[in-house]
């Protein structure tokens, strides 16, 4: 993970995280878990489904875009702690 970190007027700030295929591969299983707890697919349990399924059932779209999610959360969270940054809203 890579980052850049600008300070602008009126305590904001720009921030431009770049991630690579590694990175967002780490958050990939998250990204399914947090859908297997959530998907009923029929002869399994709730989480307990394999990860080849879920994908199906869900489709590669939606999950995509969980990972890009779980992806920033994650950097953005590690970066303002990593900065002693106090957010006051959620990014833009």
């Amino acid at each position: 993970m890579e980052y850049k970190l600008e300070k602008l007027p009126k305590s904001k700030i720009n921030l431009i995280i770049t991630l690579d295929s590694g990175d967002l591969k780490k958050h990939a299983d998250r990204a399914v878990s947090n859908f297997s707890e959530h998907t009923k697919i029929k002869g399994f349990r709730a989480g307990k489904a394999p990860k080849h399924l879920i994908i199906e059932h869900v489709g590669q779209n939606r999950i995509n875009d969980e990972i890009v999610n779980v992806a920033i959360e994650d950097s953005y969270s590690k970066i303002l702690l990593g900065n002693d940054i106090e957010a006051i809203s959620r990014p833009k």
